[in-house]
């Protein structure tokens, strides 16, 4: 099957839920705005600003209450004062990019190492969901295109103070994989997809209803 350019970030959010990816094509999702907010600070924090009224600051601007503002920034500190900071040189948002696969993204930290590289995500959440980690396989994928050593990447779960190992195994590089194709042929058909999940606890459920209702 042809594929036709799609970013990592959607392939991820058709995993999600395909009507997630077409609303994030055609401009119509916003930004969830705690994860906006923790990336946003944990950003900040990589490039060694550990102040917590400057990470407040740089939350804020994702539109959050300052309480919530507040959570996101202790949030990040006590990761790293518990983990520390991701070893290597830290490169926020690096730009990666496939011809091969025809997908492109950005890393929200990227660490290189020795010739090594280990891709970050930053996610306002408790647990791995599937498509956290498909979009994680999918950067491994792509660096090692790129000719980069990845020995496993980075899934930060700022909601829960949590860092976890995602390693590139072949079962998960292949799932990846059938994601981006499976995505790829959704963003060709002219019928809306199917909703999939629970709808109504979804923050995209008002501008899904609108245009797909």
């Amino acid at each position: 099957m042809a594929l036709i350019p799609l970013t990592v970030s959607e392939v991820a959010a058709h995993v999600y839920c395909p009507r997630a990816m077409i609303l994030r094509r055609l401009g119509a999702a916003g930004p969830y705005s705690m994860g906006r907010a923790a990336h946003n600070a944990r950003a900040a924090a990589a490039k060694g600003t550990l102040d917590r009224e400057k990470l407040i600051e740089e939350a804020l601007k994702a539109e959050v209450t300052r309480r919530q503002a507040e959570e996101v920034a202790d949030a990040v500190l006590a990761l790293i004062k518990e983990k520390g900071e991701v070893p290597g040189k830290l490169h926020i948002e690096a730009e990666v990019k496939s011809e091969k696969l025809k997908l492109k993204g950005r890393v929200d930290i990227l660490a290189i190492k020795e010739g090594r590289a280990y891709p970050v995500e930053v996610k306002w959440d408790t647990k791995p969901r599937p498509w956290h980690i498909v979009q994680l396989t999918l950067y491994t994928i792509i660096l090692e295109e790129q000719g980069y050593t990845t020995p496993y990447s980075i899934l930060e779960l700022l909601k829960a103070k949590r860092r976890v190992k995602v390693v590139g195994s072949t079962d998960l590089r292949q799932q990846a994989l059938k994601a981006a194709e499976e995505a790829s042929l959704t963003a060709t058909q002219a019928k809306p997809p199917q909703p999939k999940g629970d709808c109504k606890t979804c923050w995209l459920k008002t501008p899904c209803k609108l245009l797909f209702t």
